[in-house]
């Protein structure tokens, strides 16, 4: 059974999500909180049966596990018992609590904003896995790095269906490749291919910002100008699907704007997104459009910028996709991928010609 799904049933469908938390005092908290859409499994591991029953109500349920160890722990059981099930727009994301507090603490201490904090900043299972995969590893020698690649190839080997396990093969291949070639003009000091990070995200901290580097920016900005001009992304939908933002908030703004707008005829994109998508989700997309001062711009001419945007994030990450069908080609000389390579690069030339900075 799962604690409190009756009463969180319309809560869930109201904000557009549901929320896994540990034990059922969780739960209490959550929901004198004013977040009602919380549940948890009474007396056992997130099971299988819980899983269906959750994605009945949402396509990505929140687990929220306690953050210490055991908490860790049970994030990667439920990713692993959740890979066999996952079939097209049907996942879960991970959010990591402060070490040491559960969501009922964290209330406590901190209010409901602390929490709603650790929900918007929750990682897709890809992330997770992959974070998971990183840990504690050293990656210094070919061997090292070889047995990285096996591992994450027999991870993507449970998943069930056949289009979400190429995905998630092509994902993260493009990471392990990344990882193994960073850029030339990587600063000194950069990151240690020895990996230390969380297998959870840390908890966002209010009193350290952080400016956000050009790609951050350039998503934020994306995200921005659809807010603005939301009817770009309807008559140009495959190319806007086709950015897999890294900053959660333009994730979940793009994610929610492809919803909303997908299979609606054009006209009336405003109202559809403001009734759609919630408001934590449009929210810091309204302050980043403040930013962009778009005002005075004609509809073409944000219309281009829109173009030069989309065009950028996806020119940027085509060279490590690209790179990583190399590499599958050396192993593995199909015709298959060898179409699939002269597409990639096909695309990569007519990008440059629109965005022609970007090959300096």
């Amino acid at each position: 059974m799962l604690y409190g799904l009756a009463q969180a049933r319309a809560a869930a469908f109201e904000a557009g999500r549901i929320v896994v938390v540990e034990g059922y005092m969780d739960v209490i908290g959550l929901s004198q909180a004013g977040l009602a859409e919380a549940v948890a499994p009474l007396g056992t591991a997130l099971t299988e049966g819980h899983l269906s029953e959750l994605w009945r109500i949402c396509d990505e349920p929140i687990l929220c596990f306690d953050g210490d160890a055991a908490g860790v722990r049970a994030a990667h059981r439920a990713a692993e018992r959740a890979l066999p099930l996952l079939v097209p727009g049907r996942s879960l994301r991970f959010a990591g609590l402060p070490e040491g507090k559960d969501p009922d603490e964290l209330i406590l201490e901190s209010g409901k904003a602390a929490m709603e904090a650790v929900l918007t900043a929750a990682l897709p299972l890809a992330e997770l896995l992959w974070r998971g995969a990183l840990e504690g590893r050293d990656l210094s020698t070919p061997e090292r790095r070889a047995a990285l690649e096996r591992d994450l190839a027999e991870t993507c080997s449970r998943i069930g269906d056949e289009t979400v396990r190429t995905q998630y093969r092509s994902e993260l291949k493009n990471r392990a490749w990344a990882l193994f070639h960073p850029p030339r003009e990587a600063a000194p000091g950069a990151r240690s291919r020895t990996a230390a990070s969380s297998a959870l995200p840390p908890a966002p901290h209010a009193d350290a910002p952080r400016k956000p580097g050009a790609e951050v920016s350039n998503e934020r900005d994306l995200a921005a100008g659809l807010l603005i001009e939301p009817g770009f992304a309807v008559h140009h939908l495959d190319a806007v699907a086709r950015i897999l933002p890294s900053d959660p908030r333009a994730a979940a703004f793009l994610s929610a704007l492809l919803t909303a707008l997908g299979d609606a005829p054009a006209g009336g994109e405003a109202e559809r997104i403001e009734a759609a998508i919630p408001a934590r989700v449009l929210d810091p997309v309204r302050t980043w459009a403040r930013r962009l001062n778009w005002g005075g711009l004609s509809q073409a001419e944000r219309e281009g910028r829109l173009s030069a945007l989309v065009a950028t994030l996806r020119y940027r990450a085509l060279g490590a996709e690209i790179e990583a069908i190399r590499a599958a080609m050396a192993a593995d000389p199909s015709p298959e991928l060898w179409t699939r390579f002269q597409a990639l690069k096909a695309e990569q030339a007519r990008l440059q010609q629109i965005d022609g900075d970007l090959s300096a």
